[in-house]
């Protein structure tokens, strides 16, 4: 599917991000937030600085009901990019109460600033496919799955309710040919 990036072109979309200033290292904490953690928009915005732990390398998402929360992990690198939009939130003296993810005045990212900001990131990179946000998460998902994560570990960190919802996600976007996965079998015979 062409909406699957590479990790070289997430590289790129994350190059193409600037990181002079705050704005830029929130933008690319987003995008390492969507990609590596294989967040829903909709999570890594209602993310509070409570739910992030760059010590530890956790984030903490709500579930949909009050009491339910799952944790993601994150990779050194991706806790490194988030640890330094969070010094930039304390250098701007944004309270605990606002979004992790805000602008540099305290306020929600509204959906449409990120729906706009990927594409012409993804321009700025010279890539030609269609970027965004469910397309990141996607990314991980598959690069889990090729990296032989198990299709429980898979589901439960991308928030789907059943082996069976997650399989169909996988597969929608990494569909399998029976014909050609049963062709790539080896076999020898001993004459």
């Amino acid at each position: 599917m062409n909406d699957i990036l590479t990790p070289d072109e997430v590289r790129a979309l994350i190059a193409a991000t600037p990181s002079r200033s705050a704005t830029g290292r929130r933008n690319r904490a987003l995008i390492v937030a969507l990609y590596r953690g294989g967040l829903r928009l909709s999570e890594a915005l209602a993310l509070l600085p409570e739910d992030v732990d760059v010590e530890e390398g956790v984030l903490s998402i709500a579930g949909r009901s009050v009491t339910s929360r799952r944790r993601i992990g994150l990779d050194p690198q991706s806790r490194e990019v988030l640890a330094a939009w969070a010094v930039d939130r304390e250098d701007l003296g944004l309270r605990d109460e606002q979004p992790f993810f805000s602008t540099l005045r305290g306020e929600p990212i509204k959906d449409a600033y990120v729906r706009a900001l990927l594409p012409r990131l993804a321009a700025a990179a010279g890539l030609a496919k269609r970027v965004h946000a469910s397309g990141l998460r996607a990314s991980h998902a598959l690069e889990l799955a090729g990296e032989g994560f198990p299709l429980r570990v898979v589901q439960e960190h991308l928030g789907i309710e059943s082996l069976a919802a997650a399989q169909r996600y996988l597969e929608r976007y990494r569909p399998v040919d029976p014909v050609r996965a049963i062709q790539s079998r080896d076999w020898a015979i001993d004459a």
